[in-house]
Protein backbone atom coordinates (compact mmCIF):
# COMPACT_ATOMS: atom_id res chain seq x y z
CA UNK A 1 0.00 0.00 0.00
CA UNK A 2 1.03 3.57 -0.38
CA UNK A 3 1.53 5.57 2.30
CA UNK A 4 1.44 9.28 1.58
CA UNK A 5 3.79 11.38 3.96
CA UNK A 6 1.84 14.04 4.54
CA UNK A 7 -2.17 15.34 4.72
CA UNK A 8 -2.94 17.90 1.91
CA UNK A 9 -4.83 20.11 3.63
CA UNK A 10 -5.39 24.06 3.64
CA UNK A 11 -7.72 26.05 6.09
CA UNK A 12 -10.26 27.90 3.88
CA UNK A 13 -9.46 31.15 5.50
CA UNK A 14 -5.50 31.04 4.25
CA UNK A 15 -6.44 31.98 0.96
CA UNK A 16 -9.69 33.77 -1.04
CA UNK A 17 -11.17 31.82 -3.99
CA UNK A 18 -10.83 28.55 -1.96
CA UNK A 19 -13.42 26.18 -2.44
CA UNK A 20 -15.30 23.75 0.66
CA UNK A 21 -13.49 20.48 1.26
CA UNK A 22 -16.06 17.78 0.42
CA UNK A 23 -17.67 16.54 3.48
CA UNK A 24 -18.83 13.32 1.88
CA UNK A 25 -15.29 12.35 0.20
CA UNK A 26 -14.42 12.66 4.53
CA UNK A 27 -17.15 10.49 5.47
CA UNK A 28 -15.69 7.71 2.91
CA UNK A 29 -12.49 8.36 2.81
CA UNK A 30 -10.60 9.63 6.46
CA UNK A 31 -8.33 7.46 7.64
CA UNK A 32 -7.30 5.83 4.03
CA UNK A 33 -4.08 6.49 1.99
CA UNK A 34 -4.90 7.72 -1.48
CA UNK A 35 -3.99 9.19 -4.65
CA UNK A 36 -5.09 12.73 -6.07
CA UNK A 37 -5.36 13.16 -9.55
CA UNK A 38 -4.47 16.87 -10.32
CA UNK A 39 -4.74 18.34 -7.21
CA UNK A 40 -5.86 22.07 -6.99
CA UNK A 41 -4.51 24.56 -4.28
CA UNK A 42 -8.41 26.14 -3.88
CA UNK A 43 -10.31 22.86 -4.25
CA UNK A 44 -8.43 21.11 -1.61
CA UNK A 45 -9.71 17.52 -0.01
CA UNK A 46 -7.68 17.64 3.26
CA UNK A 47 -7.42 13.87 2.74
CA UNK A 48 -3.82 11.71 3.25
CA UNK A 49 -2.93 11.75 -0.47
CA UNK A 50 -0.11 11.31 -2.97
CA UNK A 51 -0.41 14.13 -5.61
CA UNK A 52 -0.40 12.74 -9.18
CA UNK A 53 -0.52 15.27 -12.02
CA UNK A 54 0.80 17.36 -15.09
CA UNK A 55 4.09 19.09 -14.43
CA UNK A 56 5.65 21.46 -16.68
CA UNK A 57 8.01 19.28 -18.46
CA UNK A 58 5.07 16.66 -19.40
CA UNK A 59 2.51 19.28 -20.87
CA UNK A 60 4.13 22.38 -20.54
CA UNK A 61 0.62 24.37 -22.00
CA UNK A 62 -1.54 22.71 -19.51
CA UNK A 63 0.40 23.35 -16.67
CA UNK A 64 0.71 26.46 -17.18
CA UNK A 65 -2.92 27.52 -17.57
CA UNK A 66 -3.62 25.24 -14.33
CA UNK A 67 -0.78 27.04 -12.35
CA UNK A 68 -2.18 30.65 -13.57
CA UNK A 69 -5.76 29.71 -12.56
CA UNK A 70 -4.79 28.52 -9.09
CA UNK A 71 -2.78 31.70 -8.67
CA UNK A 72 -5.58 33.93 -9.57
CA UNK A 73 -8.41 31.93 -7.57
CA UNK A 74 -5.96 31.61 -4.34
CA UNK A 75 -2.60 33.31 -4.34
CA UNK A 76 -1.24 29.03 -4.51
CA UNK A 77 -0.03 25.90 -6.38
CA UNK A 78 -0.89 22.83 -5.80
CA UNK A 79 2.23 20.64 -5.07
CA UNK A 80 2.34 17.13 -7.12
CA UNK A 81 4.34 14.55 -5.61
CA UNK A 82 4.27 12.29 -8.82
CA UNK A 83 4.39 13.83 -12.49
CA UNK A 84 1.98 11.40 -14.66
CA UNK A 85 -0.89 11.72 -16.85
CA UNK A 86 -4.14 10.58 -14.88
CA UNK A 87 -4.41 7.46 -17.75
CA UNK A 88 -0.82 6.12 -17.23
CA UNK A 89 0.11 6.02 -13.57
CA UNK A 90 3.80 4.96 -12.68
CA UNK A 91 1.65 3.59 -9.16
CA UNK A 92 1.83 -1.01 -8.97
CA UNK A 93 -1.74 -2.38 -8.70
CA UNK A 94 -3.82 -2.78 -5.75
CA UNK A 95 -1.68 -0.13 -3.98
CA UNK A 96 -4.15 2.69 -2.71
CA UNK A 97 -7.14 2.71 -1.20
CA UNK A 98 -8.76 5.26 -3.51
CA UNK A 99 -8.20 7.93 -6.43
CA UNK A 100 -9.61 10.56 -6.06
CA UNK A 101 -10.28 13.80 -8.51
CA UNK A 102 -12.27 17.02 -8.88
CA UNK A 103 -12.79 18.46 -12.38
CA UNK A 104 -10.46 16.29 -14.25
CA UNK A 105 -11.90 13.30 -16.02
CA UNK A 106 -13.89 15.53 -18.01
CA UNK A 107 -10.69 16.53 -20.08
CA UNK A 108 -9.28 13.25 -20.48
CA UNK A 109 -9.58 11.99 -24.37
CA UNK A 110 -10.24 7.71 -22.90
CA UNK A 111 -12.29 8.78 -19.95
CA UNK A 112 -12.68 4.64 -19.56
CA UNK A 113 -8.79 4.10 -20.24
CA UNK A 114 -8.30 6.40 -17.18
CA UNK A 115 -11.22 4.65 -15.37
CA UNK A 116 -9.54 0.93 -16.31
CA UNK A 117 -6.28 2.68 -14.37
CA UNK A 118 -7.99 3.83 -11.21
CA UNK A 119 -9.56 0.42 -11.13
CA UNK A 120 -6.03 -1.48 -11.43
CA UNK A 121 -4.39 0.63 -8.56
CA UNK A 122 -7.22 0.80 -6.15
CA UNK A 123 -7.21 -2.60 -3.84
CA UNK A 124 -10.22 -4.80 -3.51
CA UNK A 125 -12.88 -2.78 -1.40
CA UNK A 126 -11.17 0.73 -2.34
CA UNK A 127 -12.96 3.89 -3.56
CA UNK A 128 -12.59 5.96 -6.71
CA UNK A 129 -14.43 9.26 -6.07
CA UNK A 130 -14.85 11.46 -8.70
CA UNK A 131 -16.52 14.69 -9.03
CA UNK A 132 -17.66 15.49 -12.49
CA UNK A 133 -19.63 19.08 -13.74
CA UNK A 134 -23.12 19.88 -14.11
CA UNK A 135 -23.85 19.96 -17.63
CA UNK A 136 -24.02 23.63 -17.56
CA UNK A 137 -20.69 24.42 -15.89
CA UNK A 138 -18.93 25.41 -19.16
CA UNK A 139 -21.01 27.35 -21.39
CA UNK A 140 -20.21 25.87 -24.19
CA UNK A 141 -20.92 22.76 -22.65
CA UNK A 142 -24.71 23.82 -22.75
CA UNK A 143 -24.94 23.41 -26.82
CA UNK A 144 -23.05 20.64 -26.90
CA UNK A 145 -24.81 17.09 -27.31
CA UNK A 146 -24.20 14.61 -24.22
CA UNK A 147 -21.42 12.22 -24.34
CA UNK A 148 -22.56 8.83 -25.53
CA UNK A 149 -21.42 5.59 -23.74
CA UNK A 150 -21.04 4.73 -27.49
CA UNK A 151 -18.52 7.68 -28.12
CA UNK A 152 -16.32 6.66 -24.94
CA UNK A 153 -16.21 3.07 -25.88
CA UNK A 154 -14.84 4.35 -29.85
CA UNK A 155 -12.57 6.53 -28.18
CA UNK A 156 -11.36 3.77 -25.61
CA UNK A 157 -11.11 1.06 -28.71
CA UNK A 158 -9.66 3.60 -31.24
CA UNK A 159 -5.64 3.71 -32.00
CA UNK A 160 -5.63 7.51 -32.72
CA UNK A 161 -4.29 9.97 -30.42
CA UNK A 162 -6.26 12.75 -28.23
CA UNK A 163 -6.48 15.12 -30.82
CA UNK A 164 -5.34 18.62 -29.84
CA UNK A 165 -7.48 20.92 -27.95
CA UNK A 166 -7.18 23.63 -25.07
CA UNK A 167 -6.78 22.26 -22.03
CA UNK A 168 -10.01 24.53 -20.72
CA UNK A 169 -12.72 22.55 -23.19
CA UNK A 170 -14.52 19.09 -21.60
CA UNK A 171 -13.79 16.28 -24.05
CA UNK A 172 -16.87 14.86 -22.36
CA UNK A 173 -20.13 16.60 -21.30
CA UNK A 174 -21.20 14.08 -18.78
CA UNK A 175 -24.63 12.89 -17.68
CA UNK A 176 -26.02 10.97 -14.74
CA UNK A 177 -27.00 8.22 -17.24
CA UNK A 178 -23.70 8.30 -18.44
CA UNK A 179 -22.43 7.57 -15.16
CA UNK A 180 -24.99 4.46 -14.19
CA UNK A 181 -24.13 2.90 -18.15
CA UNK A 182 -20.35 3.39 -16.90
CA UNK A 183 -20.71 2.42 -14.15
Amino acid sequence: ILTPGRRHAMSSTDFTGFLPESQLAHSLLDGLCGIEIGPAAHNPFGLHTISVGLSRQLNPVDYEKFEREQLNRCGKVAEIDISADASSLPIPDDSTDFVIHSHVWEHLFDSLGALEEWVRVVRDGGYIFVIVPKRDALPSDKTRPLTSIEELVLRHNSSETAPIQPATQHRTVFSPELLFEIE
